[in-house]
């Protein structure tokens, strides 16, 4: 017989695999919040109100979602991939429009729209598993539904806070439209007010 290596009770190979599926670990990127429907509250690049998810990077390091699904159906668990170099930056927010509008090259838009009656949002690794997910009932227009605490806590519905912390003071369509809730300026990038004929509230 032949020995490969020649003295393999002395010798052996060392092999290294390496898997081209991204995997990160479950809860490290959450889904924050969403909206699914848009009716007056801000409004994607091109000037319409779309719908839309944001993501929240749960951990100290910045996270490469290339090759991570964002899905709103469980039976097309790769309906949209993040394009290749796509960072999350650490503790910090991504947000993607679910505008269904691939031809728009500024920002990120996924393939489908969130359903107002109701469905469910998944964010799956490349192998299939489930870094995050939420299903939803009917929802309120111009109402969002996010995490209290921000980024860990159970889902509420809430104000709108594109990209930025949850403002944890729940509300629904009636609330939103009595208060006459604006956010400015929206969408923000180093702070925004929420004002309302009743209360002014800043987040920075």
């Amino acid at each position: 017989g032949l020995f490969s290596p020649q003295r393999a009770e002395h010798e052996f190979y060392t092999l290294r695999f390496e898997s081209s599926q991204a995997i990160i670990p479950a809860g490290s990127v959450v889904i924050n919040e969403f909206l699914a429907s848009n009716k007056t509250t801000n409004t994607n690049t091109e000037g319409k109100f779309e719908d839309w998810i944001e993501l929240y990077n749960t951990t100290s390091g910045d996270i490469n979602l290339s090759g991570i699904y964002l899905t709103d159906n469980p039976e097309n668990p790769t309906k949209w991939e993040f394009p290749a170099g796509t960072i999350i930056k650490a503790s910090s927010y991504l947000t993607i429009w679910a505008d269904e509008d691939g031809k728009i090259t500024e920002g990120l838009h996924a393939n489908f729209k969130l359903s107002a009656d109701g469905e469910q949002i998944r964010l799956l690794n490349g192998d299939g598993s489930v870094v995050d997910e939420v299903s939803f009932g009917a929802q309120s227009a111009d109402v969002s539904t996010g995490r209290c605490a921000n980024g860990s806590g159970a889902f509420v519905t809430m104000v709108p806070t594109y990209g930025k912390v949850n403002v944890c003071t729940t509300a629904t369509e009636d609330t939103v439209q009595d208060q006459d809730w604006t956010i400015v300026p929206n969408p923000a990038i180093s702070g925004f007010v929420i004002k309302s004929r009743k209360a002014i509230a800043s987040m920075c």
